[in-house]
């Protein structure tokens, strides 16, 4: 059975996936990369992060930064918090400006799950500009949680 097979199905969950581990990376970035079903593309996104591993993040990134479809985007993002790391924090920074709110939603949440400081200037500037009142929400209570010092004036 080949690991598109076992995306498409409710069985088994995408955690029993993910413990078949690095031997079926190669086979996942293919899928998120190029599938023509968003929905496989998305299922792709959440095993890698699921897996982890040296060879993962580009292509969540990748995905992040220039998939076709919000919901890809936004579980690459949620994807990119178990995996970490500088370069995951630079893409989640950058999805902040995505034109999803929902991706924008998904970057604030991983970005203070990943106790991201960097991010504050950021999160901030969402925080005051952003169009959509939800994320300037989020965006507020991501900036405290990380202890963003919010400007005065």
């Amino acid at each position: 059975m080949s690991v598109r097979d076992l995306l498409l199905g409710v069985e088994p969950p995408l955690t029993e996936v993910a413990k078949m581990g690095q031997q079926i990376v190669p086979e996942l970035i293919v899928l998120l990369r190029g599938d023509p079903e968003f929905w496989i593309r998305q299922r792709a996104a959440v095993v890698l992060g699921l897996i982890d591993g040296p060879d993962v993040r580009q292509p969540l990134i990748q995905a992040l930064q220039t998939d076709e479809n919000p919901v890809v985007r936004l579980s690459a993002a949620y994807a990119l918090g178990n995996v970490g790391g500088e370069l995951a924090i630079l893409a989640l920074i950058g999805a902040l400006q995505d034109p999803d709110f929902g991706v924008r939603l998904a970057a604030l949440r991983t970005l203070g799950e990943l106790g991201a400081v960097q991010a504050c200037p950021a999160i901030l500037r969402v925080a005051a500009t952003d169009p959509v009142p939800e994320v300037r929400q989020v965006a507020r209570q991501v900036a405290a949680q990380l202890g963003c010092e919010i400007p005065i004036g």
